[in-house]
């Protein structure tokens, strides 16, 4: 019986030696516990640096963002005004020229007709269907004001090939009120035709539907966009200029829209 037990004993001893932890297995520890702080700081320091220059980045970014954007606000606008001889495109360039950074180009077809002041401004005596001319006129433009009548299907066909040819793409139209009006009537029809010219050019344009003009001294206006039924009266000139100044000033704004403009 004792010699049963012996060996039983003696088993149970080594078992237990193999599991007796040495000073040698608490250095070891020791030194993992050591390794793996060292490791979760150098993790932590990461993390934070990433952290830092994440946000050192996206502080790059929103300055850069800033400064293109002052940049672009100060750069010089090149304008050119297609009717300037017009009752409107009168009150349209007295605007504009108290616009900083914009540059105006005035064409028209006869220069005594012109009763601004065109000092500062580039005068350029050309008929729209003189299409060497008006390319040439239209060339270096930034935007492209339309403010004629007539024969506004052929005009404004020269007008979208030039600025096409051009690479101009920015254009602020004057049609008329009424012009979606079925039947419609057949002296609003040209204008009807520069609306249908102009969306469907490819050009970032605003066409503006002003309701009959008046000499007011005064800006109030309201917008409605197209379909929206048209409402209000009549609106004056100096309203409807202050409306183009700020589609120049703000290129951006009212893109591809074609709007009505009167007074409520």
């Amino acid at each position: 019986m004792v010699m049963k037990i012996l060996p039983l004993l003696f088993y149970r001893k080594k078992s237990i030696s193999i599991f007796k932890v040495t000073e040698e297995d608490k250095r070891k520890e020791n030194s993992y516990r050591l390794t793996l702080t060292i490791i979760s700081k150098k993790i932590i320091l990461k993390k934070k640096f990433m952290k830092n220059n994440l946000s050192l980045l996206l502080l790059m970014i929103f300055s850069f963002t800033l400064f293109s954007q002052q940049k672009q606000s100060n750069k010089m606008k090149n304008v050119i005004v297609i009717g300037a001889s017009g009752s409107l495109a009168k009150y349209v360039i007295d605007t504009l020229q108290n616009v900083p950074n914009v540059h105006l180009t005035l064409l028209v077809r006869d220069k005594t007709r012109i009763i601004n002041d065109t000092t500062g401004k580039t005068i350029v005596k050309a008929d729209v269907m003189d299409y060497p001319k008006l390319s040439t006129a239209i060339k270096g433009q930034d935007i492209v004001y339309i403010n004629l009548a007539g024969d506004l299907e052929k005009m404004t066909n020269n007008i979208v090939k030039a600025m096409k040819e051009n690479g101009v793409k920015r254009v602020i139209a004057i049609s008329s009120i009424g012009i979606y009006k079925t039947p419609i009537s057949s002296v609003l029809k040209p204008y009807r035709a520069l609306a249908d010219i102009i969306e469907v050019s490819g050009l970032d344009y605003t066409i503006i539907r002003p309701e009959w003009f008046t000499n007011g001294n005064e800006i109030d206006y309201h917008i409605t966009h197209k379909p929206e039924p048209e409402i209000g009266g009549a609106v004056s000139r100096k309203s409807i200029a202050a409306f183009v100044a700020t589609v120049v000033q703000n290129p951006e704004n009212y893109s591809n829209d074609n709007v009505g403009i009167s007074k409520l």
